[in-house]
């Protein structure tokens, strides 16, 4: 069995944004305002896991790979 993993950043993109939002957007009110996306894709079965993360820390990560993946899969 092999799975494929990655993670993403989703959220606004400051460049295309309203002068007036894009200055709320520096402020502490939206502060971390993009969120961070964990995919898995199991290349045999072909089923699409996704899940928001708090961040992008190794520790963080492993925890959810290790949760959702049967032991002697490869990554």
């Amino acid at each position: 069995m092999a799975v494929k993993v990655d993670e993403s950043f989703v959220g606004p993109k400051p460049q295309r944004m309203h002068r007036d939002r894009r200055l709320k957007l520096k402020s502490a009110e939206y502060a971390g305002s993009k969120a961070i996306v964990m995919g898995m894709l199991d290349r045999d079965s072909r089923e699409v896991r996704a899940k928001v993360i708090p961040n992008v820390k190794r520790e963080t990560l492993q925890a959810e790979i290790l949760n959702q993946i049967e032991h002697k899969t490869a990554v």
